[in-house]
């Protein structure tokens, strides 16, 4: 081709109906990793040849074939219609072209995957670093803007394999277009510079694939991936292997590098790398996320393969009572073992230690000081003096064996009617005793006569009870230890709890018809109401929110009005020595 002339290029429709699909399977791999769903077709085989072309070094990588005659396509654009999608997906799949509008590539039938590698990630991370600590509701989402566009950028690969690469190519010749590049390993790669604000992207047609790339050097990255097997991330064995451990009809197939998402995490945080490592330590291993449209809804199956080849052990879910304890309007649950070793709890430790650490060492205020590199010992540590007990050693790592969490009574009309509670089995119970105490005395010593602080009496044993005043409502906050369990709650979320409800979560019609379609053999349970999240949503005034809405903004581009999900459902469990999750979002 002739290397002189300059390619021209239709502006770039930036949300089209294949990045926003692939963006929404990259999402929903990387957060649990989370759960987002999108548009796909049934594998009877194993993995997608798409796979071939993404880097070696993808931390995250999901792949599709839009095929809107499939079983798994028409079920899944079915509930996605149940779920207030404003248009069917098999109709955009027919009439979609790729995310350039000038280099048309039909996309019924074609294969498409999307790599994130360790550079977008981090890139990202970075972004969402610099997130508005208010809080607010508009410096989130601006948070979250942001960084979605610097991973849609640098380190961001785009594979799609036509079912006719013969008429991209002419399409390619007859729009008269130049490389803007010196071929690369005899690749011609081209230039679209979005109009808007500037956003180059690269693409080039290797053998039959068309390949786009947020930089040049992602782009040759790929092209290394087509001519070296070794440099392509389908030369990774767990790539294949959780695949494999996954159902073969399914609507979408995802795959996360869990250390290197480790390692892209550290990065945005100098000098605590080792504890963000510790923090994330449960996705050490590779992790395969399959999503599968069913007739009751959407599924999700996720199994991990650990990195050092280690085996989980199978625990019993019969030890996980809560549900048979908390109201049967609950609205969020969630049970398991160990919450002292959990990511969310470890998160949030190590966010507190951070702080103080901050505090501790001057830094606090000072966004140019750098802190120096941190073990997790080393950090608990440093603000031991400070709390006048180790948060880790004697609070944290105590917090073993059953664990439950619990919230109810959700009335945006009146905020102080919300009742949540954890709970969890201790280890040292002298230690947590001791802990409470003093947690206990800082809070009366830190309010200074704000708040009142006073023992209660509960179902077995008392509590630390706290009222305050916040926004012209008054909340109650209860902690302490009732027996072997260590209790914090709001409202009364300990006292019922404690007691026990006369009527309870685990005996309510849509908890026990959402766990009917998921194994009955766990060692870890989670739920949470989506009809009753979504009616205090909107009854808030914040618009669309939940699956439906989710799926329809990013699939679509437009929120729907309401969604008629009833529920979400998951449990966790070990087959053969591998930790699985099952999960369903059910759909009536």
């Amino acid at each position: 081709m002739n290397q002189s002339r300059t390619q021209r290029i239709a502006p770039r429709e930036r949300y089209s109906t294949v990045a926003r699909v692939m963006l929404a399977i990259a999402l929903l791999v990387g957060s649990a990793l989370s759960m987002i769903q999108a548009p796909v077709v049934a594998q009877s085989s194993a993995l997608l040849s798409v796979s071939a072309l993404a880097p070696s070094d993808s931390a995250l990588w999901a792949e599709t074939r839009l095929d809107s005659s499939s079983d798994q396509m028409v079920k899944f654009d079915a509930l996605l219609m149940k779920l207030g999608a404003s248009q069917s997906l098999t109709d955009e799949i027919q009439n979609a072209s790729d995310p350039m509008s000038g280099l048309t590539i039909d996309l019924e039938g074609a294969e498409v995957g999307i790599a994130l590698r360790a550079s977008a990630l981090t890139s990202a991370s970075s972004t969402a670093s610099e997130v508005d600590a208010s809080g607010s509701v508009s410096a989130i989402s601006a948070g979250v803007t942001n960084a979605a566009e610097s991973a849609s950028n640098a380190g961001t690969v785009l594979v799609i394999k036509p079912t006719n690469i013969e008429t991209v190519k002419s399409r390619i010749a007859d729009a008269g277009s130049d490389s803007v590049d010196s071929a690369y390993k005899t690749v011609d790669i081209y230039l679209h510079t979005d109009a808007a604000d500037g956003t180059p992207t690269y693409y080039a047609v290797v053998d039959n694939f068309v390949v786009l790339a947020g930089t040049v050097d992602d782009l040759h990255a790929a092209i290394d991936a087509s001519t070296d097997p070794s440099a392509s991330l389908a030369a990774n064995p767990d790539l294949a292997k959780t695949s494999g451990l996954l159902p073969q009809e399914r609507v979408a197939f995802g795959f996360a590098d869990g250390p290197a998402l480790i390692t892209a995490a550290g990065q945005g945080a100098v000098g605590y790398e080792s504890a963000i490592a510790d923090t994330l330590s449960a996705y050490k291993g590779s992790i395969g996320l399959a999503v599968v449209a069913d007739d009751p809804g959407i599924r999700f199956e996720m199994v991990t393969v650990p990195a050092d080849g280690a085996r989980s052990s199978s625990r019993t879910g019969a030890d996980l009572d809560l549900s048979s304890k908390v109201p049967a309007d609950t609205a969020v649950f969630a049970s398991g073992y160990d919450l002292g070793s959990s990511t969310v709890l470890k998160g949030l430790g190590v966010i507190v230690a951070a702080a103080f650490s901050s505090v501790t060492s001057n830094t606090f205020g000072d966004p140019g000081a750098t802190p120096a590199p941190f073990s997790v010992d080393d950090l608990y540590s440093q603000v031991s003096a400070l709390f006048g007990f180790n948060l880790k050693t004697e609070f944290l790592d105590q917090m073993t064996g059953p664990y439950g969490f619990a919230l109810w009574g959700i009335d945006n009309a009146d905020p102080s009617a919300i009742s949540a509670v954890l709970t969890s089995n201790v280890g040292d119970s002298d230690a947590v005793s001791s802990v409470v105490a003093t947690v206990a005395l800082l809070v009366q010593a830190g309010a200074q006569g704000k708040v009142s602080v006073k023992s209660i009496a509960v179902e077995g044993g008392s509590v630390n009870n706290v009222t305050f005043m916040s926004s012209g409502s008054q909340f109650s906050v209860d902690f302490g230890l009732v027996g072997d369990q260590f209790m914090v709650g709001l409202g009364d979320g300990v006292r019922v709890a404690a007691a026990g409800s006369k009527d309870s979560l685990a005996d309510s019609d849509i908890y026990q018809t959402a766990f009917s379609y998921l194994p009955s053999t766990y060692d870890g349970i989670y739920f949470a109401d989506l009809q009753q999240l979504q009616s205090a949503s909107s009854s808030a005034g914040s618009g669309a929110s939940g699956p439906g809405s989710l799926i329809d903004n990013i699939v679509n581009g437009t929120p729907a009005a309401s969604t008629p999900a009833q529920s979400f459902a998951a449990v966790s469990y070990v087959k053969d020595g591998l930790s699985y999750t099952s999960a369903i979002v059910v759909v009536p």
